[in-house]
């Protein structure tokens, strides 16, 4: 039989929401965010880094985190412009190096 190799991706959303100890019952309650939204997003069959700013924004205020906590920063960094490839992603912000 052979093995085969795979990778587990958890979202950052999903990570953070464990952490917390809440429910998806909980964040959408304190959120706002319809909880089959966040179960598509963490479940990664919804792009978080396409989501609406007001629903990123909802989210990371009911975890009481960061915005860019929650969206998967390495798909965010190949997304950048070639353009911007002087600029550098942080937990809190884009800055220029």
């Amino acid at each position: 039989m052979t093995k085969v190799k795979h990778e587990i991706h958890i979202s950052n959303l999903k990570r953070i929401r464990v952490s917390k100890r809440m429910t998806q019952e909980m964040l959408s309650s304190r959120s706002g965010v319809p909880i089959k939204t966040i179960g598509n997003l963490e479940q990664l069959r919804r792009d978080i880094n396409h989501c609406r700013v007001d629903i990123i924004y909802r989210l990371a205020q009911a975890l009481d985190c960061d915005m860019l906590e929650i969206l998967d920063q390495d798909k965010l960094r190949a997304q950048l412009p070639h353009t911007l490839s002087s600029y550098s992603i942080t937990n809190s912000s884009l800055e220029v190096e």
